[in-house]
């Protein structure tokens, strides 16, 4: 290789190595909202659903014998096991769009929406469930769900 050449593909290299964290992360943030974006653009409102749909197509919870699960993660779907053996009564309430949408699709009472927004709290009864059981992974968002559950309802369990 000649030195012009050697230069450049250092120079090359060099860059590739230096941009290809931010521009991972770039993409990734543009990947999340290109996502939300199509999910809502195609005009398919059976992936993103407003609070007042989701509380009509739901069956209403009258009694207090009923349980909030927050995430549909690998810990939400074993919570969600156990308690439909139990005939415990109970919804999920998922922000991943995707998850959310999949296991509606099966059938169970999986829905989108962010616990901590006081409107997802009051459509869904948050205050009056027996409890809320929070399975997310993520530390630093589940403290955010409990502390924003806290604020809201001081007496959940």
């Amino acid at each position: 290789l000649s030195p012009a050449q050697t230069k450049f593909l250092l120079t090359s290299v060099s860059l590739t190595m230096a941009l290809t964290p931010f521009l991972a992360s770039l993409g990734g943030k543009i990947a999340k909202q290109l996502e939300e974006g199509q999910a809502g653009a195609d005009g398919d409102v059976s992936l993103i659903c407003d609070v007042e749909r989701e509380a009509e197509d739901r069956q209403l919870i009258e009694s207090e014998d009923f349980v909030i699960v927050v995430g549909f993660g690998i810990c939400g779907k074993l919570v969600a096991d156990l308690l439909q053996m139990k005939f415990i009564q109970y919804e999920v309430l998922e922000v991943d769009v995707k998850k959310a949408a999949e296991a509606r699709a099966r059938g169970l009472p999986v829905f989108y929406g962010d616990v901590a927004r006081p409107e997802i709290g009051e459509a869904f009864k948050v205050g009056q469930a027996k409890a809320v059981i929070v399975t997310i992974s993520d530390r630093a968002e589940a403290t955010r769900v409990v502390i924003a559950l806290r604020r809201q309802y001081p007496d959940l369990k």
